[in-house]
């Protein structure tokens, strides 16, 4: 039966870093399985895209960029109370980076 696969991220495949335990292997390898088996393969963004190309040998033909954005409404909040009442209540100095990223070197959250 045909089937459809979603990679989020292609980092474990482009950085050697993110390869070394055993579970990630198995993961990797059972990742490359299913999508040389999909017929549809999709991924949230060009970059991504690309490097499932470059490292995974995917043909772009089968690959489909979805982006995972927020929804428009979402905009920074102006003059908002939330600053003050999260300093206050975790007992943080301004200013802060809140964060919903993972603390990867990657990010850069420093």
């Amino acid at each position: 039966m045909p089937f459809v696969t979603t990679i989020h991220d292609a980092i474990p495949f482009v950085l050697p870093e993110y390869q070394a335990s055993r579970a990630m292997q198995v993961h990797l390898g059972l990742m490359k399985r299913t999508t040389r088996r999909a017929v549809l393969v999709l991924t949230p963004s060009e970059a991504a895209a690309d490097d499932l190309v470059r490292v995974m040998g995917i043909d772009r033909a089968k690959i489909r960029v979805t982006p995972e954005a927020a929804d428009p409404r979402c905009v920074p909040l102006v003059d908002s109370p939330l600053p003050e009442l999260l300093t206050r209540r975790f007992g943080l100095s301004s200013p802060f980076v809140f964060t919903v990223a993972g603390l990867d070197v990657r990010k850069r959250v420093d």
